[in-house]
């Protein structure tokens, strides 16, 4: 509630944030229409937009928070929206290559695993942690890094494809298998936290527990 007030107060910087964050939907949309048609035409210069797309879509997701948090007019509506648009540009981008049998599909089922395992735990603790992201989403650090290796796969997999790296099939599998591994270690790190947290809840109930997340 005081977090939604500090941002009324703000506006310009509320808006502003908030464009650079809606800009993502047609930033996607223009991704995955690049995407898809660089297989089926074989222009080059479809694929070098979709390369180009991605790093925008990735700058301005990186930009949009730092900036919220900055001028403190972070808000629930804005959260939400900023991490189903980055599921949704992941998901999208990863079953788009995985059809034009770019990535394995079992890739998929890794994205879907983490992101599910994100919002369940999260869900189950909303509000009774603090890191410097909110109190609604359970961010720990592991997991965080291997969420933005997701999101620059779709990136790395069609700029090895334009350059057309030698090898680039086994250095996209190998890569995968890779974050796949990288993945359930931070699921059961996670888990593991998530165990501590229950049992410091019941002794410390209503207290910070901060200190105990590393957040």
């Amino acid at each position: 509630m005081q977090e939604q007030r500090k941002s009324l107060k703000n506006i310009p910087a509320l808006i502003f944030v908030n464009l650079i964050t809606l800009s993502r939907i047609p930033l996607i949309i223009t991704f995955i229409y690049n995407l898809i048609n660089y297989p089926s035409t074989g222009a080059s210069a479809d694929n070098l937009k979709a390369v180009i797309i991605s790093c925008c879509i990735i700058f301005s997701d990186f930009i949009d928070g730092k900036l919220a948090r900055r001028y403190g007019v972070t808000t629930k509506a804005g959260q939400v929206l900023d991490i189903y648009l980055d599921f949704i540009y992941i998901i999208v981008g990863v079953l788009i290559l995985a059809v034009y049998r770019q990535i394995d599909y079992y890739f998929i089922a890794v994205i879907i695993y983490k992101f599910l395992e994100f919002i369940i735990i999260s869900k189950l603790f909303k509000g009774r942690f603090c890191c410097k992201k909110g109190t609604d989403y359970f961010f720990d650090r592991l997991g965080t890094i291997v969420s933005g290796i997701y999101y620059v796969v779709p990136t790395a997999v069609i700029s090895l494809t334009y350059l057309d790296v030698p090898f680039k099939e086994v250095i996209i599998r190998v890569s995968l298998m890779v974050i796949s591994l990288l993945t359930f270690i931070a699921s059961i790190e996670k888990i593991k936290n998530s165990c501590l947290i229950k049992k410091l809840l019941r002794y410390r109930e209503g207290s910070s527990i901060n200190n105990y997340l590393f957040l």
